[in-house]
């Protein structure tokens, strides 16, 4: 499943996932599910060709200082696993500028995985999805600057 701006907020979004969940398992009735991701792709529109990452966001133990302080050409990816069943990727990308974007775009990825064994029932997959939501979330909101929030209407 994929929304696009407007962004319906967190709470709509996970009753469309359980809503969307409950079908697929009347059709496919699987025993278990062994692999959940949650993806949050943020296109931040540069304001001006001059303007850095650094203006939209902050050093995080995911983004290096150094990757925020250049206008263009820049790639940067970080992947933890902090134990066997979960992943953390975080991708951070100059778009570069074309007829849509004269002065380009950052695009700051967040990929949040875990890899087990889990129920099918709609308590479990819930608790997951939530579990991954709070830490893109929390990946999110320790990167973002005031200017970011402010973009947001956050």
């Amino acid at each position: 499943m994929n929304v696009l701006a407007p962004y319906p907020g967190w709470a709509s979004f996970r009753r469309e996932i359980l809503a969307v969940w409950a079908r697929t398992v009347e059709v496919i009735r699987p025993s278990s599910v062994v692999r959940i991701g949650l993806r949050y792709f943020n296109r931040i529109p540069d304001s001006s060709v001059e303007d850095t990452p650094s203006a939209w966001l902050r050093p995080t133990g995911f983004l290096p200082n150094e990757a925020l302080l250049h206008a263009s050409e820049y790639s940067v990816r970080a992947e933890v696993s902090p134990d066997a069943s979960n992943r953390t990727i975080v991708s951070l990308q100059h778009q570069l500028p074309d007829a849509t974007l004269i002065s380009g775009a950052i695009l700051f990825d967040i990929d949040r995985i875990v890899e087990k064994k889990i129920s099918t029932g709609p308590p479990k997959i819930g608790a997951e999805v939530d579990s991954l939501h709070e830490d893109v979330w929390r990946v999110f909101a320790d990167a973002k600057t005031d200017r970011l929030a402010h973009r947001m209407g956050a």
